[in-house]
């Protein structure tokens, strides 16, 4: 994912900011979100799940993509991504149960990265407690 029309410098020939890159490579940086549920839940949809898109494929901020799984206990996931104009993306989820026995379903959301992010070679780090003792610290 890049940003069109932001640069990683004010040069003009800079290389537009990447923001996330694919999980199989050195220097994957990813979101994933997904679900956890009991062991009657069946298939739940994963990282390598193959979801269909349920009419428009192309992503704008005027057009939301709404992408559909169902399972083999008769879940349907619905995930709808959308995005406005500063890059702000939103991801929604939906599930219909149309089985017959009721599941339990929780959500999780992780973004990870694998390589070490570049970092100014001076920095200010403080762990630990700031105290003061007496009236005088307080004032």
């Amino acid at each position: 994912l890049k940003l069109k029309h932001y640069t990683e410098t004010v040069d003009k020939n800079s290389p537009e900011i990447q923001l996330l890159n694919p999980e199989q490579l050195s220097n994957g940086y990813f979101a994933e979100i997904g679900f956890v549920g009991d062991s009657n839940v069946g298939t739940l949809p994963g990282p390598k799940t193959v979801w269909s898109v349920d009419g428009n494929s192309t992503l704008s901020p005027a057009t939301p993509v709404t992408l559909t799984f169902t399972n083999d206990k008769g879940l349907v996931f619905k995930r709808t991504f959308s995005v406005d104009n500063d890059y702000m993306f939103t991801v929604s989820d939906t599930v219909q149960n149309t089985g017959g026995t009721a599941v339990s379903l929780f959500n999780y959301g992780r973004v990870a990265r694998f390589d070490k992010p570049a970092v100014a070679s001076t920095y200010v780090l403080h762990e630990g407690l700031i105290g003061v003792t007496g009236s005088e610290g307080l004032q």
